[in-house]
């Protein structure tokens, strides 16, 4: 068994799970929960609300793991101190065990790819990714691990194999390593080379945790790392080997897309710790498969890869991936093969679908009054003039209301004058949900609900989107409403803006006393505070009871 020597004072956590949003009920009220949690911090850097809150209420009792998607420890752009800061502030609050992100790039020249992409596995890319992960270190004060992930080509300039290649940069930063077994096993089916074989290459005295995660087939064959499924099982094969190996070691389990039920993802924890125990408590010595030799660029692999510099590799790679140069053009630039044009194109693709993907989560119901066919087009228009530039996934929508107010304006689309009212309001239900003020406390008399907007419309899209099921699109006609995130169940509500609630918003919002407001209004004192109890219950207004 490999002694690991990297990282031998942290904690050993067992099996956890990712958190996500679809199971922030069933976290704070089931018996059935894992040993740890695995957060992206890009999920909670500028959320409040019920995410905030749920974190909060985890980390008093379960170890936490932060688990990166945005830091682009390969990436030709200086590393961003904006992000390194947003980190800070979140482990400061969190008190996260270790901090891990992967081995490849996400962004160039300003952008955000918001997607893994691979580096060429050569020793200047070693030295390059070194540099800025020891940058990194110095600042973030954690303990940090590299996670290798899946690739679907290897990139130009590439002269080592992917495990060599782990290898170097890991020892040149004197960083851990995050093993995804389901990457290795993507990889090696991938690229046509011996899973165990490359898990021997590696510094296996650097890991400090293990993913364990499912994939896809293709039509063509490639397997897709989408972590949207159960593991196989010859996942599960290839990490009772590794326990065997190296022992326990925290493992999660990594589904992201096609989030099941708790259950289902507990039963697969469940599997994974009997796994572990199985290996461990195995007598047999571990021996592996092959004669123990390198491993190397297959003939497969090679598409007659000659070396190319960085800086050429990222404007060339930066410019088919960001749609401003044909693939085709790229790929005859550095003499590669049509499997490797192809898997560039796939590349390509998933980039631009990430970009247009967040306005169906942020906008379905503009999307539903609209029409898939329309909303698509607007969708291609609005990436166009609004980029990714911000490792906030989100924030790549907020101003697709004011694209449709422009569009609407200019008549580039034939596009009805509710359908920028519908988007507001879908944006501002979303901003309500993650609003970062904090609720005031009850002690400290009356106050107004700081997450409140106050919206007047000429169409009725409110009343519109509460109704779902229906066939007609927004009527013509005023409609007043009050948005806000109730305190308590953290759930963004949406009542209409009556006169007994403006009155009491105002004389709250202005510190006046009941006495004083029913001297300017000649209002009945029990109505006002009758509408102050309603307020203070649904959560409009914040404070003791009357």
């Amino acid at each position: 068994m490999i002694e690991r020597t990297w990282g031998q004072h942290l904690p050993d956590l067992g099996i956890g799970v990712g958190l996500r949003r679809q199971h922030f009920d069933v976290v704070e009220t089931t018996d059935r929960i894992p040993e740890w949690f695995e957060v992206l911090p890009e999920n909670f850097f500028r959320f409040g609300g019920r995410p905030r809150s749920v974190l909060r209420s985890l980390k008093e009792t379960h170890p936490i793991v932060s688990h990166g998607v945005s830091l682009n420890v390969g990436g030709p752009d200086p590393v961003r101190q904006e992000y390194l800061d947003d980190l800070a502030r979140f482990f400061d609050e969190v008190q996260p065990k270790w901090f891990t992100d992967h081995l490849c790039f996400s962004g160039a020249h300003g952008l955000e790819y918001q997607d893994l992409i691979p580096l060429p596995f050569n020793e200047e890319a070693a030295d390059h990714v070194a540099s800025r992960i020891r940058q990194i270190q110095s600042f973030i004060g954690l303990p940090f691990a590299l996670e290798n992930p899946s690739y679907y080509t290897v990139m130009p300039g590439s002269t080592m194999h992917e495990g060599a290649f782990l290898r170097a940069v890991t020892e040149r930063a004197d960083c851990g390593v995050l093993l995804d077994v389901n990457n290795v096993y993507v990889n090696a089916t991938n690229h046509g080379y011996d899973p165990i074989r490359f898990m021997e290459s590696l510094p296996l005295e650097r890991v400090i945790q293990t993913h364990l995660a499912g994939h896809e087939v293709m039509d063509d064959g490639m397997l897709f790392d989408t972590h949207g499924t159960y593991v196989p099982q010859k996942v599960w094969d290839l990490f009772e080997w590794l326990c065997q190996r190296i022992g326990r070691v925290p493992t999660l389990i990594e589904w992201d897309n096609n989030i099941p039920e708790w259950s289902v993802l507990m039963d697969e924890a469940d599997k994974a710790s009997e796994i572990m125990r199985r290996a461990l408590a195995s007598t047999e010595t571990v021996k592996p498969p092959h004669e123990s030799q390198p491993i190397s660029l297959s003939t497969q692999q090679k598409n007659e890869l000659e070396y190319v510099s960085l800086p050429d590799f990222f404007e060339q790679m930066g410019a088919a991936l960001e749609g401003r140069r044909a693939v085709d053009q790229v790929t005859e630039h550095f003499n590669l093969n049509e499997l490797a044009q192809k898997r560039i194109e796939f590349y390509r693709s998933m980039i631009h679908h990430h970009s247009t993907e967040i306005l169906t989560l942020v906008y379905p119901d503009t999307q539903r009054a609209l029409g898939t066919e329309l909303f698509e087009q607007l969708s291609e228009a609005y990436v166009k003039a609004h980029p990714m530039r911000d490792y906030e996934w989100n924030a790549t929508a907020e101003a697709f209301p004011r694209f449709l107010a422009s569009a609407c304006s200019e008549k580039t689309f034939t596009l009805a004058p509710w359908s920028v009212e519908l988007a507001q309001l879908e944006w501002d239900w979303f901003a309500t949900y993650t609003h970062r003020e904090e609720m005031p406390s009850v002690n400290e008399g009356l106050a107004v609900n700081p997450t409140l907007l106050w919206h007047q419309f000429q169409y009725q899209v409110a009343s519109w989107m509460l109704e779902k099921d229906n066939g007609t699109d927004p009527k013509e006609g005023n409609e007043s409403v009050l948005l806000f995130r109730h305190p308590v169940d953290m759930k963004t509500k949406l009542v209409p803006a009556t006169s007994e609630r403006l009155l009491v918003l105002k004389m709250v919002s202005e510190n006046q006393s009941v006495d004083a407001v029913v001297e300017q209004t000649s209002a009945d004192p029990d109505f006002i505070r009758t509408a102050i109890e309603q307020g203070l219950e649904e959560g409009l207004l914040l404070g003791p009871a009357l």
